[in-house]
């Protein structure tokens, strides 16, 4: 009975261990996606850490936890199990068990690394015979930066943020590639131009597409600004001119002329002007009149003459 439970358990522990062998490595970048190459058609398993994340059984597929909903996919033409939207903690072993038609297990692990930085070049030591490259790239994981001269490969490094380049072949095409296990970026560079001066050289990547788009949208909002403060600046002279503008003939003021009483006495008892007489003794009497400023020449002739009327009575 001894020997017995003991070859069960070596069986079981053989059928485990087999269970567990990775066959392959697959390598994914965060935000991006990864399909495992064992097909199951019409029933079987998907598992991650001997945990099952999704079923296929009689070619109707289920996902379990929420983790993974809405991110595993099943192709019910080529049978093939696909996760989306990659996230550093889907790094791992996973199992792929077929239990109808094709019967199978296979377990792969995946290694998710994060995206990649696009690399950036300046030039410096620029002279007539040669100039120096400089490569450098933010830090990423598991990341390397080569140099390559007609496709081959000059220099890299796995270390250093940044990687030089002495060049004297102007001719030849270079390029500085940054990369990882999972995915890289190349930025070519023409040498003749970029070590024609000693100024930086952007990279074609999400940086100019962006400053491209910002320049019509600063231009728009200083646009919009100044057609703002031109508009507060017309509103408020036309209330200034509203306030200030010309008075039209009815808002002058009239006032009343004032007659010193010995003047109409002396009137009664002036001689009359047939005959000569002496009027020496006779006083002239003005009354000082105000023209409002801004009336019109018409208004002031008109006041004009009356205040040459009254001065001859």
């Amino acid at each position: 009975m001894e020997l017995q439970m003991r070859i069960i358990t070596s069986f079981l522990l053989m059928v485990s261990s087999a269970a567990e062998e990775v066959t392959s490595e697959l390598k994914g970048v965060e935000g991006g996606s990864v399909t495992f190459p064992d097909p199951v058609m019409e029933t079987g398993f998907f598992s991650y850490e001997r945990t099952t994340v999704a079923i296929v059984k009689d070619r109707k597929f289920e996902i379990f936890g929420e983790a993974y909903e809405d991110r595993i996919f099943w192709n019910n033409q080529t049978g093939l199990f696909t996760i989306r939207g990659l996230r550093r903690t889907d790094s791992g072993v996973y199992t792929v068990d077929s239990k109808k038609g094709t019967v199978f297990t296979r377990s792969h692990k995946l290694t998710v690394y994060e995206p990649v930085a696009a690399p950036e070049v300046k030039a410096v030591n620029v002279s007539k015979d040669n100039c120096t490259l400089i490569c450098s790239v933010k830090k990423a994981e598991a990341m390397t930066l080569l140099w390559y001269k007609e496709g081959k490969i000059l220099k890299q490094s796995s270390l250093a943020l940044s990687l030089p380049l002495i060049v004297q072949d102007f001719t030849s095409a270079y390029s500085c590639v940054a990369a990882n296990p999972a995915e890289k970026k190349t930025f070519d560079v023409n040498a003749t131009s970029v070590c024609s001066s000693s100024n930086n050289v952007e990279p074609p990547s999400d940086t100019r597409t962006k400053n491209l788009i910002a320049i019509p949208i600063v231009l728009a909002v200083i646009a919009v600004l100044a057609l703002f403060i031109g508009w507060k600046y017309f509103i408020k002279n036309k209330k200034t001119n509203e306030t200030q503008g010309p008075m039209n003939r009815d808002s002058v003021i009239y006032t009343d002329v004032q007659i010193n009483e010995d003047r109409r006495n002396q009137a009664r008892n002036t001689p009359d002007s047939s005959g000569p007489s002496d009027r020496s003794n006779l006083t002239t009497v003005y009354d000082k009149l105000q023209v409002h400023r801004i009336s019109n020449a018409e208004t002031d002739d008109h006041v004009y003459d009356q205040a040459i009327s009254f001065a001859r009575a």
